[in-house]
């Protein structure tokens, strides 16, 4: 099953680099890159000011610092790999909890659902978020069958970085697995 889920993944992989500069960038993402020259605590100012946790905008200050953020593909790519990785991710998890093939079958449909392509081709912390939700209930699946220290550090800091992408979807999940836990 895991070999037909990365199969898949790097399908959605292309399916998402497949003219990832074609459209220049819009206004949203024009804003977020104009914050990866900054400094960290800029970073940091600037994202309380607009409203958005920093997470996906120290990964472009990365791109910046390497000299790759002079061009749309580049800035747009951490979406893409991002998105491919909540690919993987939802068919390992759903392979998980509900077995081979509804992993395989929610890893293709997420493959190819045209508003994940769209979000895995923005420089916006969609994709990012969707792919650390998956892996923050993953961790947690994990960390509960392990009961190790490592198990649930790893949980901790993908609930970190999670909480880290968007002011209020990561709670959701958050909130969820401490319900689940009550």
């Amino acid at each position: 099953m895991r070999h037909v889920v990365i199969a898949i993944t790097v399908g959605a992989l292309f399916l998402r680099l497949y003219r990832l500069d074609f459209e220049s960038l819009h206004m949203d993402e024009i804003v977020t890159v104009a914050t990866y020259h900054r400094g960290a605590a800029d970073i940091v100012v600037s994202s309380a000011i607009v409203g958005q946790p920093p997470l996906d905008n120290f990964i472009g200050a990365i791109l910046y610092r390497l000299g790759l953020a002079g061009s749309d593909w580049w800035v747009r790519l951490p979406a893409a790999i991002f998105g491919a990785g909540g690919v993987l991710v939802l068919g390992l998890s759903v392979g998980r909890f509900a077995g081979a093939r509804a992993g395989v079958a929610a890893a293709s449909l997420l493959a190819v659902c045209p508003l994940h392509v769209a979000m895995s081709q923005e420089t916006r912390p969609y994709a990012l978020t969707f792919f650390l939700c998956l892996a923050c209930i993953l961790t947690f699946a994990r960390a509960r069958s392990r009961q190790t220290a490592a198990a649930w550090i790893a949980f901790s800091a993908i609930i970190f970085l999670c909480l880290m992408t968007r002011w209020t979807d990561p709670h959701f999940v958050v909130f969820g697995i401490a319900v689940y836990s009550a």
